[in-house]
């Protein structure tokens, strides 16, 4: 594929670049030509060329990019550089921390032969660290903040280390400052006291209702007449001064609409005025209730009090947390961001990597959180930077990724004499698709949105490039009620699309040809909705796939292999040797241990039972788990589960089962994870037996990994499908709410640290919150609301040739955000009666 002027410019350009890449606007392949010109036109080895990529798939699709087109240019002498390209620095932020850290061990404090902890055993370990580092603590600790509180609170602040050590210093010690930190945290609430009125003044809604009531006007007589002018001379007072509105504010809060006569008005005038006033009132009302929570209590003063200790807590939970991670020699992914940074902090360090390497290209950029951000402009202060992001893909605010980095560093790239250009041209999707996307975003992210253009203009069909259905019910209907109707609505759009065969444009031929189910995919906010949408469709005889997430535990395969482990660690169990015998390992029926049953003695182990039984599938299972318990002590355990698969065909079995693409990828998941958690555990099955216990009794998830759907339809998050197409893309449950999240404490680098304690800690105002944490929590608030939106443009734009939107309900969810984009693209919904059969369950 050549290049476009834009991608050219970025992909030759001398300097550093910060590229603004939109959806399908082939950012992979600019990077590709980026890194080959370093190497190619410039004459760096690709030993001295580092590139950044968000996920070890991405690192591994761009090394083969790289591979195939280096094959292609290289001249014969240069053919040497082939193996420095499989050798090179390409991979996570975490790999390259990971490197940084064994290379530098006593700068970056890092344990000698370390293994990293994969994020399920890190949730499993390190809160027994901090558990035992708790323990530690002096006593009167606990007098000032309860265990319970100080536990949850620890876990979140060493989960980014270094910036929360950075939020304490910006907290700093009130040691007789008192009046002086609560000044500073008044005037954070006042700050935000005007942002709020900022942006209740600079909503469409408030212009909306500012311009009814001066469009319609009554006999001057009428005393709604009356309260319109006086609500037009209040809401003038308020937006000419936004920074002390407040007695504006109070007024509008208490308007009543009671009074006026329709005949005062034109037709529908007063029912109009009214209406306006009204949600000016009760807006007015909001903001002043939010108001509150930006004002002095007690709960400030009680903060004062407790943030040394907290303080105190930490330095210490931190310092023990660090001696057991050297003991184990275990880290995790926050630990090995802390100890790259740390090491990089000594300036012999960052002269070894300034003389090693003379380029990055760092990919994704828009989800780089602040420690990255600053190791990566650590490394790269002699070094040409090229930094590719799009701010409207920017989705894991949940792992402290700030879209403000990447904006601030292009701006530092430009000011430094780099070059910054902007990929509008998307191959993805066509014409009309992109103009309702355009359309939809300019109106919910205008100042986001940058507008993309189309590669190719005409749809390969007919029907309507984006719908958006959504369920009609009267009041009291449940929503798991309304959810059934939705899938069940989705599923007959889509079974009509397959039966008609409507086609779709071929991505590797540039044909057209009928949809398959493999070509489709249906999106949701959260994983809980897919088994809902993926019954309707299996009900529809449609296949279909949940290609990622969710709790490899919670499979039958896992289930099949924690119960055979179990059983090697204790051959008793009674329970686990069932499920193993009426498992795939064995696959009796439960007519044949009916039968072996009725001969057994009361509380007879059935491992004795098996022993003597001349039933011939018994013996066989007998023999087989006997050669596996001679082998446990001799063998890991990632070994002993591959001897029970060779011995009982177990993958040969669930290879001719149903989903068997699914559950082959399940038992390679969990072996594979056995293997990585056996050496954790000293290659020892009692060990590894505990450690799985724990997970199960913590409720700790195994992530459960992705695969190709093939001609199925792809069931998977919103999350989980960035980077990824289909020609036809289904975001559903759009009016489905957001997951809780009720921290104890939160922090900011710049601002402080804020600890919410019970409401019986604060006398005089037991349930407020210090000011510095409803700052904290609005500011939170404030970035995961353009996060839902960002989340929506991810969705939408996975599509290549028609989008059908989803919803259970005219509001709630993401749809909230949507319905003005919906309105503005002129897309009409097309609404689904609910029908009671949808009560029940498919």
């Amino acid at each position: 594929m050549r290049l476009t002027r834009d991608q050219h410019e970025a992909a030759s350009a001398r300097s550093s670049v910060a590229v603004m890449a939109g959806a399908g606007t082939g950012k992979t392949h600019l990077l590709t030509e980026r890194y080959l010109f370093h190497v190619l036109e410039e004459g760096l080895s690709p030993l001295e060329v580092v590139a950044i990529t968000y996920t070890r798939r991405a690192a591994g699709e761009l090394r083969a990019r790289i591979r195939e087109q280096a094959l292609g240019r290289m001249a014969g002498e240069e053919t040497e550089r082939l193996a420095e390209i499989e050798a090179a620095p390409i991979g996570t932020i975490h790999s390259l921390c990971a490197r940084i850290c064994r290379e530098h061990p006593l700068e970056s404090g890092a344990p000698p032969f370390f293994e990293i902890l994969d994020e399920t055993n890190s949730r499993l370990v390190n809160p027994d660290w901090i558990d035992e580092a708790l323990d530690r603590l002096p006593i009167e600790i606990y007098q000032v903040i309860p265990f319970s509180i100080l536990r949850r609170v620890m876990r979140s602040l060493l989960s980014d280390p270094v910036m929360a050590a950075r939020a304490f210093a910006a907290s700093g010690e009130p040691n007789g400052a008192t009046s002086d930190q609560l000044e500073h945290w008044a005037a954070l609430g006042r700050g935000w006291q005007v942002q709020t009125v900022e942006a209740l003044v600079g909503s469409r809604d408030w212009s909306e209702w500012r311009a009814t009531l001066q469009r319609v006007a009554g006999d001057r007589n009428d005393l709604i007449e009356g309260l319109r002018v006086r609500t037009l001379e209040l809401v003038a007072g308020i937006e000419a001064n936004r920074v002390e509105p407040g007695r504006w504010l109070a007024q509008l809060a208490e308007l009543t609409t009671r009074g006026g006569s329709g005949r005062n008005w034109p037709e529908g005038g007063l029912d109009e005025a009214k209406a306006a006033i009204k949600q000016i009132r009760d807006a007015a009302r909001r903001v002043l209730s939010e108001w509150e929570q930006f004002k002095l209590t007690a709960a400030d003063h009680e903060l004062l009090r407790v943030l040394p200790w907290l303080h105190r807590s930490f330095e210490q939970v931190r310092a023990e947390t660090a001696r057991l991670r050297r003991t184990a020699r275990l880290v995790d992914f926050a630990d090995l961001e802390a100890m790259a940074w740390q090491a990089l902090q000594c300036e012999s360090v960052r002269d070894h990597y300034h003389r090693r390497w003379r380029a990055f290209l760092v990919d994704e950029f828009q989800d780089t959180s602040r420690i990255q951000a600053e190791i990566v402009e650590m490394l790269t202060t002699r070094a040409r930077l090229t930094i590719v992001g799009d701010e409207s893909q920017s989705i894991y605010g949940f792992r402290r990724a700030e879209v403000a980095i990447f904006r601030r560093l292009r701006e530092e790239i430009v000011t430094r004499g780099g070059l910054s250009r902007t990929l509008s041209l998307s191959f993805r999707s066509h014409g009309h698709l992109i103009d309702r996307f355009n359309r939809i975003f300019t109106r919910i992210q205008p100042e986001a949105h940058s507008a993309l253009e189309a590669h190719r203009e005409e749809a390969p069909h007919s029907s309507p490039p984006l719908r958006f259905v959504v369920v009609e019910a009267g009041k009291g209907i449940a929503k798991e009620q309304r959810q059934r109707t939705e899938a069940r609505a989705i599923a007959s759009i889509i079974r009509q699309m397959i039966d008609q065969g409507m086609t779709v444009h071929d991505r590797l031929n540039g044909a057209l040809r009928p949809v398959r189910p493999g070509d489709i995919a249906v999106l949701t906010r959260t994983r809980r909705p897919l088994e809902v949408f993926g019954e309707a469709l299996g009900a529809a005889g449609i296949a279909t796939a949940i290609i990622g997430g969710g709790d490899l535990l919670q499979t039958r395969v896992a289930m099949d292999l924690v119960a055979l482990i179990r059983l090697l660690a204790n051959p008793e169990e009674n329970l686990a040797l069932i499920s193993i015998l009426r498992s795939p390992f064995f696959a009796i029926s439960d007519r044949t241990l009916q039968m072996a049953a009725e001969g057994r003695e009361r509380r007879e182990p059935w491992w004795r039972l098996l022993a003597t039984s001349n039933i011939p599938e018994l013996r066989r299972a007998f023999t087989i788990l006997g050669v596996l318990l001679d082998q446990r002590r001799s063998l890991s355990s990632e070994a002993l589960i591959r001897l029970a698969d060779r011995l009982t065909g177990y993958t040969a079995v669930i290879a001719g089962l149903p989903n068997a693409a699914r559950r082959l990828a399940d038992w390679n998941a969990m072996v594979e994870w056995v293997g990585v958690t056996d050496r954790l555990a000293g290659n020892d099955i009692f060990l590894l037996w505990r450690h799985l216990r724990r997970l199960i009794d913590r409720q700790i998830a195994i992530h459960r990994p992705p695969i190709e759907a093939r001609d199925a339809i792809s069931l998977l998050t919103i999350h989980a499908a960035k980077g990824l197409e289909w020609p036809i893309v289904v975001v559903a449950d759009l009016s489905g709410g957001r997951n809780s999240d009720d921290r104890p404490v939160l922090f900011d680098p710049a601002l402080g640290v804020a600890l919410r304690l019970p409401a019986s800690q604060h006398h005089e105002n037991g349930g407020s919150r210090p000011v510095l944490y409803s700052v904290l929590a609005a500011s939170q608030d404030q970035r995961e609301t353009e996060e839902e939106r960002r989340l929506l443009y991810v969705a939408l734009t996975r599509a290549r040739d028609a989008v059908i939107l989803s919803a259970a309900d005219h509001k709630g969810g993401l749809l909230n955000h949507l319905t003005a984009g919906l309105e503005a693209a002129e897309i009409v919904a097309e609404r689904v009666d609910y029908h009671p059969a949808d009560r029940f369950a498919f």
